[in-house]
């Protein structure tokens, strides 16, 4: 704690460390070994990021510190859980995160900024070293223990990056790497309730798979969102840097991401059998089985039932 005490702005960092990692570490895992109630995640989530923002890692879009706080608890609350259901594919969420450590290291190193640089590049080396294996075929995955904490742990290194960059069209452009992210979290919980779905049900219905059902395979799936990411990150860090107009930045972020939403929305998710709501596969199969069991097999003469 000494040594890193020495740099600039990673304080913060160093007094919320424990609660940044751990607790949604040990939750997490917990979970993925026992389901925990939402109540309680929420509940947990939401006592993590009023520590963080209490703790000094808070936004910096509006130049309003109270309004700034709302702000951070809520995104540090839908950061982690958004990166969590991007867990659909094979490098999908492993990919989308790089695009925001790289985005994140790029703006520390502009700066200068011991804090974000350090932490950025240590999570984007884990990144890398993690997606050799996550790539398809892969052979380890995140879970939710996985999930949560890098996501809680992204959604503080864009706090710090909103705060160095100074005003607040910056701050805005550097929390902008998270547009693809969000979008697809927004894209279920916009569209299930239209379907008469619940939003916690499982389905596949994100955008990686909307993009399948156009056409796509699931590799250049994920990549077409990767890359769309790495797009978004590039020009909210120029907008970040000052290499770009604020305005200019996140005007072509926000149209490049209203198309890829457009797109996805055209495609037929909810006509597949697979999306059927989960009580109602669960009575289907009761019936098949109760059929099943009603209607003996007859057996011919002189065979033998093994």
């Amino acid at each position: 704690a000494q040594v890193m005490a020495r740099f600039g702005r990673v304080d913060a960092l160093v007094n919320n460390a424990g609660i940044a990692v751990f607790k949604p570490a040990l939750e997490t895992s917990f979970d993925d070994w026992r389901s925990v109630r939402p109540v309680l995640r929420v509940v947990a989530e939401g006592t993590l990021a009023v520590a963080l923002a209490a703790g000094g890692v808070r936004l910096h879009v509006t130049g309003r510190t109270a309004l700034d706080s709302i702000l951070t608890v809520c995104f540090l609350m839908a950061a982690p859980n958004a990166l969590n259901l991007c867990d659909n594919m094979d490098a999908l969420a492993g990919g989308l995160a790089l695009t925001v450590s790289m985005s994140a290291a790029a703006i520390g190193a502009w700066y200068a900024d011991p804090a974000i640089l350090s932490l950025s590049v240590a999570v984007t080396g884990a990144l890398i070293g993690y997606l050799v294996y996550n790539g398809p075929p892969a052979t380890i995955f995140m879970g939710d223990s996985g999930s949560l904490m890098l996501g809680v742990l992204l959604g503080g290194l864009v706090c710090l990056c909103t705060q160095r960059v100074g005003g607040a069209g910056q701050g805005l452009a550097a929390a902008s790497a998270f547009a693809v992210i969000f979008l697809d979290t927004l894209t279920v919980v916009v569209a299930r309730p239209r379907h008469g779905r619940k939003v916690s049900d499982a389905g596949k219905d994100h955008l990686s798979h909307r993009l399948t059902l156009l056409g796509m395979g699931k590799e250049r799936a994920v990549l077409v969102l990767v890359l769309h990411s790495a797009v978004v990150g590039l020009l909210g860090t120029l907008a970040a840097t000052h290499h770009l107009a604020p305005v200019a930045a996140l005007s072509v972020v926000v149209l490049v991401t209203a198309a890829l939403a457009f797109i996805c929305s055209v495609a037929p998710v909810y006509a597949r059998a697979e999306l059927v709501p989960p009580e109602t596969l669960a009575v289907d199969l009761r019936e098949r089985r109760a059929s099943t069991q009603q209607q003996p097999v007859p057996i011919a003469a002189g065979s033998r039932v093994w």
